[in-house]
């Protein structure tokens, strides 16, 4: 499974809602030095992980509205979803062990 681009809170929603695996969001921007890092690795976790999990990511610059709905407040931010309801959330860059031991609890 791609990971899926996501700007509309409407798309957000129903992202969500339809999905039938634990989803994880990556709340990024370009300019920001460490999404650019996590990007690479999170792009490598969709690989490894994508028949048990959804990936989105969402380019906070791009998508004003859905940013402050969902009060994001620092970048990257990651936030897994599991049964359509938030479980957890890191902000900051990760070690990809520390992604794969967070994912592991979910899927």
């Amino acid at each position: 499974m791609p990971i899926t681009p996501l700007q509309k809170p409407e798309d957000y929603d129903r992202f969500i809602a339809e999905s039938n695996l634990p989803i994880i969001v990556d709340f990024h921007a370009d300019w920001c030095g460490p999404c650019r890092q996590l990007e690479r690795l999170f792009s490598q976790i969709s690989e490894e992980y994508k028949d048990r999990m959804a990936f989105a990511k969402v380019n906070v610059d791009d998508a004003l509205i859905l940013t402050s709905r969902e009060r994001i407040r620092a970048i990257p931010l990651l936030r897994l979803y599991k049964n359509g309801q938030p479980v957890e959330e890191r902000v900051g860059l990760l070690f990809v062990s520390e992604l794969r031991k967070v994912i592991e609890q979910y899927i």
